[in-house]
């Protein structure tokens, strides 16, 4: 604290006294405390954003028996259904192990009646890991012809082998190693099973099934005012937010976000989200 100007000048120089005795024996002692683990301060080390989201990867709880996580999402345009997902993540018993299962049904109206479906099927480690994954693409235009592909990852031994047949039966593969860096394929259910607070930021990779390739994406965690987080996510080195979460409180989703197709998911039943889809499909041939 600086000496007060308005106290007498003895007083001044005794505070000075003192400053030069403390600022001495600090000197002389510090040697010593440094030995001395006891009396050092420590501050632990501050961890980069990809050492957070490394950390959060590794603190995903073991699978549990009996696991069973349910979500139908409805998003609207015009008080008009657009597009609707029911999904579950489930535990099973896979390679000896408890593994999760991860399936989605999703659903799309285009601006010009045409609708795209995509289904899921995927078993993942408990770091959300693919061991296997399925996709089913439909294409329905709007006098209900469709035209279907279909993709496969497969993690053989040390590397994945993904296929794609597409409409008129022509196949590809190709085979890339596993990466080599921490990652997670993503689901929405990443976000229920990582531990969040509110001002967290960090980076998780993202495995691209096609590719091989893991995409940085920067997480950011903000409280709502309603209670509960709110999670947005982009991909690096993009500036702008591509999807987000509104999670309750008990870290379950409520809303989903895409910035891709301006749409948000909502919440809805399993009724609700099941109706919507036979509509979607009433003119399938």
């Amino acid at each position: 604290m600086k000496p007060n100007s308005t106290k007498r000048p003895i007083v001044a120089r005794a505070a000075g006294v003192v400053l030069l005795i403390t600022a001495f024996l600090t000197l002389w002692l510090a040697p010593s405390r440094a030995d001395d683990p006891q009396t050092t301060p420590t501050e632990p080390p501050k961890l980069s954003l990809r050492e957070r989201g490394v950390k959060n990867l590794e603190q995903l709880p073991d699978v549990k028996a009996r696991f069973n996580r349910r979500l139908a999402l409805l998003a609207e345009r015009n008080d008009k259904p657009m597009a609707c997902s029911r999904s579950s993540l489930t535990s099973i018993q896979a390679d000896g192990a408890l593994r999760y299962k991860y399936e989605d049904v999703s659903m799309l109206r285009g601006p010009n009646q045409e609708v795209i479906e995509a289904q899921t099927t995927a078993i993942l480690t408990k770091d959300m890991h693919p061991q296997s994954i399925d996709w089913k693409f439909i294409k329905q235009a709007p006098n209900g012809t469709t035209e279907t592909t279909t993709e496969q990852l497969k993690r053989a031994g040390g590397e994945f082998v993904f296929t794609r047949t597409l409409p008129d039966s022509k196949t590809t593969t190709k085979r890339y190693p596993l990466p080599s860096k921490a990652y997670a394929y993503f689901t929405p259910y990443l976000v229920e099973l990582i531990p969040l607070n509110e001002g967290d930021r960090f980076i998780i990779n993202n495995l691209d099934p096609e590719t091989g390739e893991i995409n940085a994406e920067l997480y950011a965690v903000t409280a709502r005012a309603k209670g509960g987080l709110r999670v947005g996510k982009k991909r690096l080195p993009e500036p702008l937010e591509t999807e987000f979460f509104y999670l309750n409180g008990a870290q379950h989703v409520e809303a989903h976000g895409l910035a891709a197709l301006d749409l948000t998911f909502e919440v809805s039943t399993l009724e609700i989200v099941t109706a919507i889809e036979e509509a979607l499909k009433r003119y399938r041939k």
